[in-house]
């Protein structure tokens, strides 16, 4: 594939997976506006309790093997059966792994019934959507994200449908988790029979057999995918922990409205890290395939990644920066504008993370994910002790510092990886030639 076919692939992926996240996101802001006004800050407070709470959960329903299955379908198409087999049996277990851990640790944690019984739905709602991650890797391998937009705006439409009638219907909140419940199931079996019918045709001799997992699944084959797979679960765990700690630590040690208005700036923000994602997802099987045909077509990718980012960073920091003020005025009203500093601080972190964005990608793309567990988990805890050392004394400010010292550190260290691997790779290829 030449260089300006390239180009149009990933220029066609990131317009269906633009066209599905921004459907998805805007579907997530408008039911989680109308759930907040029809059930109050109470309720709503426990369905965030919630949510917040499965979604951690969701690392080891999921253990990264999504990510790694993209990555080594993308270099090995014919792989595709067996990833697919043992993969989907592996997240049976899994699946079943955490929904057990949820059920145990909020009994122990939680009282309130209903609580617990938002938990039990959403942990089911978040079990089915990794099956629904996984079946999507295998699109993201092919290049075929069409497939995934497909299927994610379908989810989304039916979600949407589902919540207004029961909001406006005046049905209980436990009814709103049926209604994501029902979105990922729809989701999951559009990208199940995309799958079996595009990618993974049964052949005829299997169909009048009898289709059986257990004649595929291999015991030694799940023991070397979890072993590849821990370092991108691991990485998903420090992000989680990157991202909300700081909250959290805000509420516990300078009260609830330095939260509200950090977490105003910050949602605010950080939306635009969409567009870092789609990029990722975009570019990843290229890399993965590139690394494999040596290190010429590795760094024609990456540098082709690194300009289209720099494009976006640039404009739309000093856009941000620039009208920090009315942007929150207009958002949320004068109350919030308290946190404009805040805001241009964080608008500089979410720069240094989108620029990150291409170092990562291929250091992952390339076999190196432990070094990527290396920048996010260190980074992770970085962030961590300097919370606890200045957020009790600048609050806000602080947080939102530690922030950005924390991305200018793992960006610092992803770029120092790279350039070993640079090297790595260059001397391998020299070796290659001179014999």
């Amino acid at each position: 594939m030449n260089y300006n076919k390239q180009f149009k692939l990933i220029f066609k992926n990131s317009f269906w997976l633009g066209v599905s996240e921004v459907v998805s996101k805007l579907v997530g802001f408008l039911i989680g506006i109308w759930m907040a006004r029809r059930f109050g800050p109470d309720l709503y407070g426990k369905w965030s309790f919630a949510l917040a709470f499965v979604t951690i959960f969701s690392v080891v329903a999921d253990f990264g093997l999504s990510t790694l299955s993209v990555r080594e379908l993308a270099r090995n198409k014919e792989k595709t059966k067996d990833y697919f087999l043992n993969i989907t049996l592996l997240k049976f277990i899994l699946g079943a792994l955490s929904l057990g851990l949820m059920a145990l640790i909020i009994n122990l944690i939680e009282e309130d019934p209903e609580t617990i019984s938002l938990v039990y739905f959403l942990g089911i709602y978040i079990v089915i959507n990794t099956f629904a991650a996984f079946f999507e890797s295998i699109f993201r391998a092919r290049e075929k994200m069409k497939y995934e937009a497909i299927c994610r705006v379908s989810q989304s439409v039916l979600l949407f449908s589902l919540a207004v009638f029961f909001i406006f219907n005046g049905f209980p909140i436990l009814n709103i988790s049926f209604a994501y419940i029902s979105g990922s199931l729809l989701g999951t079996v559009l990208a199940l029979v995309f799958v079996l019918r595009y990618f993974f045709p049964l052949k005829k001799t299997e169909a009048s057999n009898g289709f059986a997992f257990s004649r595929f699944f291999d015991l030694k084959f799940c023991k070397e995918l979890l072993l590849e797979a821990w370092p991108f679960a691991l990485s998903t765990v420090a992000i989680f922990l990157y991202n909300y700690f700081d909250q959290t630590m805000l509420g516990v040690m300078r009260g609830d409205k330095e939260v509200g208005l950090y977490s105003a700036a910050f949602k605010v923000v950080f939306t635009f890290q969409v567009f870092g994602d789609v990029l990722a997802v975009a570019f990843f099987p290229q890399l993965s395939k590139k690394y494999k045909e040596g290190v010429k077509s590795l760094k024609e990718i990456f540098y082709h990644f690194q300009k289209i980012m720099l494009a976006f960073v640039v404009p739309f920091t000093i856009l941000l920066f620039v009208f920090a003020l009315p942007i929150l005025r207009f958002l949320y009203g004068s109350e919030y504008t308290a946190a404009s500093n805040v805001f241009q601080v964080l608008v500089l972190s979410i720069a240094i993370l989108l620029l990150s964005f291409p170092f990562g990608e291929t250091l992952k793309a390339a076999d190196r994910q432990k070094s990527y567990l290396w920048a996010i988990g260190s980074g992770a805890i970085l962030n961590v002790v300097l919370n606890f050392i200045f957020i009790p004394r600048f609050g806000m400010m602080g947080a939102a510092i530690n922030t950005l010292i924390s991305e200018i550190y793992i960006f610092i260290f992803l770029r120092i990886k790279l350039k070993k691997l640079w090297k790595e790779l260059e001397s391998r290829n020299s070796s290659f030639i001179n014999l």
